[in-house]
């Protein structure tokens, strides 16, 4: 279980990235009861998919009925609740990383703090290369592009693939 102080560095965070006050990320998460149930059955059953594909933090929010900011819920129940396995946590990307002049997702190579994958040593992209999820060179030295044919946005088939439709 995480200490208090913890949860509220997961906050700050998450504050910070999304260009939030943390007590307007408090108050999203507040009246966005995300129940980690609903949100780790979501990313439980997507990591067991086979091929492999991932989602984002947006994507799972509208999968479990929740619009505008539910990404932030979503961020802070996988950050702050229950246990989530590297692969679990490598899954979800932020929607803001997606670059239609690219045809995927640029991710960093120097993640924010909050979206760190946690409990491992291994970076994101390697875990994810390592299950067969296409990870090409990106435009800079600071990014590498996943390609949106790996990523699932469509609440609906999310919703399928958790078993909740």
């Amino acid at each position: 279980m995480k200490l208090a102080y913890e949860e509220r560095a997961t906050i700050q965070s998450i504050a910070e990235a999304a260009g939030l006050s943390k007590a307007e990320v408090e108050r999203v998460v507040k009246g966005m009861d995300l129940s980690w149930k609903n949100v780790s059955l979501v990313v439980k059953a997507l990591a067991k998919k086979s091929p492999l594909r991932l989602t984002t933090y947006s994507a799972v929010a509208k999968a479990l009925g929740r619009k505008g900011q539910g990404a932030i819920a979503v961020g802070r129940a996988l950050a702050t609740k229950g246990k989530v396995t590297p692969l679990e946590g490598a899954i979800v990307l932020t929607s803001n990383w997606r670059n239609p002049d690219y045809g995927g997702y640029l991710v960093p190579f120097e993640e924010p703090d909050w979206d760190i994958v946690r409990g491992s040593n291994c970076p994101r992209y390697r875990l994810l290369a390592d299950q067969g999820i296409d990870v090409r060179e990106g435009p800079d030295s600071g990014h590498y592009l996943i390609p949106d044919n790996q990523v699932i946005t469509v609440p609906n088939e999310l919703r399928l693939i958790a078993g909740l439709d």
